[in-house]
């Protein structure tokens, strides 16, 4: 067995939470025209091969983890930034060269693992539309990433969105609105931050995706940290940077 670090498991199981609460993401469910249903009664019902132990990830199954990250690459990350959002089941079959059956026997897979680690994927509730394939969110969350050559995205969140650079080994556009109305535009490559306006701007880590954002300077975020009784780390963005490069290049790193 192979076990691996746990700093990006707290960011996604994090965001798990808060994807399956915000009103926003409920609502958006409620009235998503084109979203596909699950069958009533339909469960999970798969394993991962990853699961927590003592603190950390255990890889039970190498092979099998491999397959489903270069899955999630070329059936869901690719297509997502060239679409400019989830594909659909049947895009991932067609990209997979897979039938329904085993398009939905894989996401059932990939869900599975986004409930246990970092391999997966979360789908809206009753539903068969992705809603989250971090460091992507399938939904506005007002953090927008332009890929060379590619759609606009959203981000799950701060540190998603500075790590998909180094994902996709593209140089990356991020931007978004500060707390306090201040816009943010960075400019990453990998793990190096190309440029960022305005210069002082800092990433909140706190313990969930919500509470993970980007301030206009370090005293913006230590204040609106203490106001809410937030513990977390301040990273200077260059910082920032590189441990979005860390989290998220691993997804696809050493694939083919």
């Amino acid at each position: 067995m192979q076990r691996i670090g746990i700093g990006l498991l707290g960011i996604l199981i994090g965001g798990a939470a808060a994807v399956m609460t915000h009103p926003r993401w409920e609502a958006w469910a409620g009235n998503c025209s084109s979203c596909y249903s699950r069958p009533p009664g339909a469960t999970i019902g798969s394993e991962c091969p990853a699961h927590f132990e003592n603190g950390g990830v255990v890889i039970t199954d190498p092979k099998r983890a491999d397959a489903l990250r270069l899955a999630m690459r070329d059936g869901i990350y690719r297509p997502w930034f060239e679409l400019g959002r989830a594909p659909t089941p049947e895009e991932i079959g067609q990209r997979l060269q897979r039938d329904r059956a085993a398009t939905d026997a894989l996401i059932n897979e990939l869900e599975a693992c986004g409930n246990t680690a970092h391999l997966g994927v979360l789908r809206m509730p009753e539903s068969e539309l992705i809603a989250v394939a971090w460091p992507l969110a399938n939904v506005p969350t007002g953090i927008t990433v332009v890929l060379e050559g590619a759609k606009p995205v959203q981000a799950r969140c701060a540190i998603d969105a500075l790590g998909i650079s180094k994902m996709m080994d593209k140089r990356a556009t991020v931007e978004t609105t500060m707390r306090g109305g201040v816009a943010l535009r960075a400019v990453v490559d990998g793990d190096q931050l190309v440029s960022v306006e305005p210069p002082d701007a800092v990433v909140l880590k706190g313990p969930g995706c919500d509470d993970m954002n980007f301030f206009p300077s370090r005293t913006a975020a230590e204040a609106y940290a203490k106001g809410r009784g937030i513990q977390g780390k301040i990273f200077a963005m260059p910082e920032a940077v590189i441990h979005g490069a860390g989290s998220f290049g691993r997804m696809t790193a050493g694939l083919p």
